[in-house]
């Protein structure tokens, strides 16, 4: 979900191996750039720290 504030994003995995955490990439598709706003855990509702490359 997306505000003017903050973005939530959820990711639910289905894969389940005691010996294999899912450390998968994820990309998201936003409306707008991340720009200033928070990103924000939709499972825990913290706030993730957010990495640029490039």
């Amino acid at each position: 979900m997306e505000t003017t504030t903050e973005v939530t994003v959820t990711v639910t995995s289905t894969y389940r191996s005691p010996n294999d955490a899912c450390q998968d990439i994820v990309d998201v598709a936003l409306t707008e750039p991340l720009g200033a706003r928070v990103l924000v855990d939709g499972a825990t509702g913290d706030e993730v720290d957010v990495a640029t490359v490039g």
